[in-house]
């Protein structure tokens, strides 16, 4: 049973400006912070319970969007039109984009797929030789900037855009084709900021600048 916490265990110091977001890794021992310093957009690592200070992750000149983890593995996701790998306290790889960057997500342990502000979905392969990586394949579609991105199992996911439109995808690993598309009339031209899928798989939330919706 998960409790309401009461106390508090420790404080996290931030730059001048703050942490625009933060990501639990799976295992619950490593917590990143997406920063914005008055010159720098630094990711801060700290691990969990005792909240100790291991690495600051500089590389990023703009606003981080979105992180996600895959084992000690870091994905990054900022307006500085690049998608970022981090590990051991390093950038790894990097995704090189023509628009800012706004969702990242792992397929699998080795292929990423990001949404961003020219309103495609792109594929890639991490394993590869160099800091750049491979870009397999691009999924067009949206009609405005794609700002969330969230998976159903390993064959379905969802994309949400700046239109308010919500975008069903299936296949796997670099193969996607488009299946369904949905945009109910309230929402329309009203940006998607989040999706969320329920543990259950048969409901998502999603957040847009009006409200937030449950839709099954």
């Amino acid at each position: 049973m998960c409790k309401i916490p009461k106390t508090e265990n420790f404080e996290i110091p931030t730059p001048e400006l703050g942490c625009l977001l933060m990501c639990f890794s799976n295992d619950g021992r490593w917590l990143a912070c997406g920063c914005v310093g008055k010159e720098s957009h630094p990711i801060l690592v700290y691990s969990i319970p005792d909240g100790i200070h291991h690495h600051t992750l500089t590389g990023h000149y703009n606003i981080v969007y979105d992180l996600k983890w895959y084992k000690q593995s870091l994905l990054s996701a900022s307006s500085d039109c690049t998608a970022r790998v981090w590990k051991n306290g390093k950038q790894d790889k990097q995704m090189a984009h023509p628009s800012f960057v706004y969702s990242a997500k792992w397929v699998d342990k080795r292929k990423v797929i990001t949404g961003s502000y020219d309103r495609t979905l792109r594929i890639w392969d991490t394993n590869c030789a160099g800091e750049n990586c491979a870009l397999l394949a691009q999924l067009h579609g949206h009609t405005g900037h794609i700002n969330s991105i969230v998976f159903k199992g390993n064959d379905t996911l969802y994309s949400g855009d700046s239109k308010g439109q919500i975008i069903e995808w299936n296949g796997g690993g670099s193969a996607w084709s488009q299946s369904e598309t949905v945009q109910p009339a309230e929402l329309k031209n009203v940006p998607i900021s989040m999706l969320l899928l329920h543990p259950n798989k048969r409901r998502m939330l999603f957040n847009h600048v009006i409200s937030s919706r449950a839709t099954s």
